[in-house]
């Protein structure tokens, strides 16, 4: 497999950990008195706010582009995925809100409302991840040519990833430890 598509592959893999995390904040957001740490809930929106949006969709949408241009076979599935890439920020940003105000201890949003609203935005991240992995990629690996690949790499937005990647900022080494432990 492409390295940039190996990269993609392993940040999905990584989205994956934490949504698993989140759902399991969840459950003890909605059925334990005692809150869960609701700022490494912060932590994991904020870091899907930050890592996400602005280099790993840049990514993709790159090869999306270049692959609609050489190939028609699945234009819907890859306009349903952009769009999902513009939904995204709009959903975390309310998600964001509605956890600063149970932060600030101002939240008059129902518990079981934010946890259903988050659930819901959870299930379509993982909708989204598993419709690029199974009916996307494979037809982008099989399309697009080595020169497709120099092009695109020379285009390639170049960040650190925050939380998985080589420098952990430390903002998130909190949420890391979390996450193996």
């Amino acid at each position: 497999m492409n390295s940039i598509m190996t990269d993609l592959h392993t940040d999905h893999e990584n989205f994956v950990k934490l949504i698993k995390l989140l759902e399991k904040l969840l459950d003890k957001f909605e059925h334990d008195d005692d809150a869960p740490d609701l700022h490494l809930m912060l932590d994991i929106i904020d870091y899907v706010e930050r890592y996400p949006d602005l280099i790993h969709h840049p990514k993709e949408d790159l090869i999306f582009t270049v692959y609609l241009n050489k190939s028609q076979d699945i234009p819907k599935v890859i306009e349903q995925l952009q769009l999902d890439h513009e939904e995204f920020p709009k959903m975390r940003q309310e998600i964001h809100q509605l956890l600063e105000g149970f932060i600030l201890d101002v939240g008059l949003y129902p518990r079981k409302a934010f946890s259903n609203k988050v659930r819901a935005y959870l299930q379509r991240q993982l909708d989204h991840l598993n419709t690029e992995e199974n009916a996307l990629f494979p037809h982008i690996i099989e399309t697009l040519s080595d020169d497709d690949w120099n092009e695109i790499a020379t285009k390639m937005p170049e960040a650190n990833d925050p939380l998985f990647g080589e420098r952990v900022s430390d903002r998130y080494k909190s949420l890391l430890n979390q996450l193996i432990s």
